[in-house]
């Protein structure tokens, strides 16, 4: 009777054991894989969020140095028509009286465009590249486009003076006004060419900035969720355990009490 009743014991408590822990182990395992495969997607969202907004800052410090050179270009060849400075002293001098002589007015607001340019240059001087940063990439970009107006003016002005000046076959032909209108052409192509690219760059960085703290939250609280269900799982399984062997010493104890009393009924037979 002892004999049965121990491998009945032994046989009913691994039996539970063996059931409900591989069952457990199973799911543990399965967590631990998704665990894993949220910890890579978040680790890798993570490391191209860091890509981006490097991409971004070096992008906008190119945007810098595009509006630098083209509001250099831009004032330089206007200069060059207008004699505003000291620079481009006597450049016109062949051409000065011919320049707007069928408007007035039209050398006049070129000239004014030109200082307000030359104000905007010194904005644009104020602002080091060396400051960018992607704290502030919206603030820079936001920047330039009044110098993308001023310079748009400049522009459009210069095209109306070259439009009102008089050719002159020896000091003004029309072949040097025709090329400096393809010189200014050129140059409103490449202010057309940054604006778009201002722009662009505007919108990828608030898409950007406005969402990609949320998604890395997102993937992060993955990661936890996954993580308290393996520790729920695990103390379970713990607990399934501890249960078990209760429950074992309980029966244990029921038939030993058991074997005592079968013994001490035999020997009262006897």
């Amino acid at each position: 009777i002892a004999k049965q009743l121990d491998k009945a014991r032994r046989d009913l408590a691994s039996g539970i054991t063996s059931e409900t822990g591989s069952l457990t182990n199973l799911q543990i395992q399965k967590l631990q894989k998704d665990l894993e495969k949220a910890q890579f997607d978040y680790d890798t969202k993570v490391k191209a969020d860091n890509q981006t907004r490097e991409n971004l800052t070096l992008s906008t410090k190119t945007i810098h140095a595009d509006m630098t050179s083209l509001l250099t270009d831009v004032l330089d060849q206007s200069d060059k028509i207008l004699w505003v400075t000291l620079l481009n002293e006597h450049a016109n001098d062949a051409f000065d009286i011919y320049l707007g002589a069928r408007d007035l007015y039209s050398k006049n607001n070129a000239v004014l465009s030109f200082y307000a340019l030359n104000n905007l240059k010194t904005n644009l001087i104020s602002l080091s590249p060396d400051g960018i940063t992607t704290g502030n990439i919206e603030e820079y970009l936001t920047s330039y486009k009044p110098i993308i107006d001023g310079i748009n003016t400049m522009l459009a002005d210069m095209k109306i003076l070259l439009l009102q000046s008089i050719p002159s076959a020896d000091r003004f032909p029309q072949s040097q006004i025709d090329g400096l209108n393809t010189l200014f052409n050129g140059l409103q192509s490449r202010s057309s060419l940054l604006f778009t690219s201002i722009n662009n760059q505007l919108n990828t960085s608030r898409t950007f900035f406005a969402t990609y703290r949320e998604n890395q939250e997102s993937l992060q609280k993955n990661v936890d969720l996954l993580r308290d269900q393996i520790a729920i799982t695990t103390k379970q399984l713990q607990d399934t355990s501890y249960n078990t062997q209760l429950w074992f010493d309980r029966t244990r104890i029921a038939a030993d009490s058991q074997l005592i009393n079968a013994d001490l009924a035999l020997q009262g037979s006897q």
